[in-house]
């Protein structure tokens, strides 16, 4: 902006007032007013001992930030991208503990079946109910996935889903010792 001076002359004028950034201004916690007012005072006495700062300086770049939502979008942005990234490994290292402990039932019972013959059949269940027992247990956590919204599925479907297997195995299976 072009500003006269007292001899009449025109010339550049080093700051806008307009421009600055004004920390009253904006509704901040009072850790950000703190920071902020920090920074600006920081950024204040820089530039009154030598001129005003070049354009990529840390605290150019900070005061920059202050003046918009960018900081707030930001630590949303990474807020949400460490819950997913915590989610996602919880439900990677949940769903393949699972798998094995199911894919260690069958392989053993298949093995026990090469191994032993078909006499084999009848005592697979006493040798492995333990574990095939437990993995059922552990898919009850299916239902809490879905009720605090872990993972995108219906609560409802998730229950009907695990009670059925689970009244399947802990009633009908158990019950009955031909099986």
């Amino acid at each position: 902006a072009v500003v006269s001076t007292q001899s009449g002359h025109y010339g550049r004028a080093d700051k806008h007032r307009w421009l600055k950034f004004d920390v009253d201004s904006v509704d901040l916690t009072d850790e950000e007013t703190i920071a902020a007012r920090k920074l600006e005072d920081a950024k204040r006495r820089l530039e009154a001992e030598h001129g005003p700062l070049p354009k990529d300086t840390k605290i150019q770049q900070m005061s920059n930030m202050l003046n918009g939502d960018d900081l707030s979008r930001d630590l949303e942005l990474a807020e949400k991208e460490m819950y997913d990234m915590l989610r996602n490994s919880y439900l990677t290292i949940y769903n393949s503990v699972v798998w094995l402990g199911y894919f260690y039932v069958f392989f053993v019972s298949l093995l026990r079946v090469l191994l032993e013959g078909p006499g084999a059949v009848k005592t697979n269940y006493a040798a492995m109910s333990w574990l095939l027992r437990s993995c059922q247990q552990t898919v009850f956590l299916e239902i809490i996935h879905a009720a605090t919204g872990l993972t995108k599925t219906s609560t409802l479907a998730t229950v009907l889903q695990v009670s059925g297997r689970a009244i399947v195995l802990f009633t009908v299976v158990d019950a009955e010792p031909a099986l």
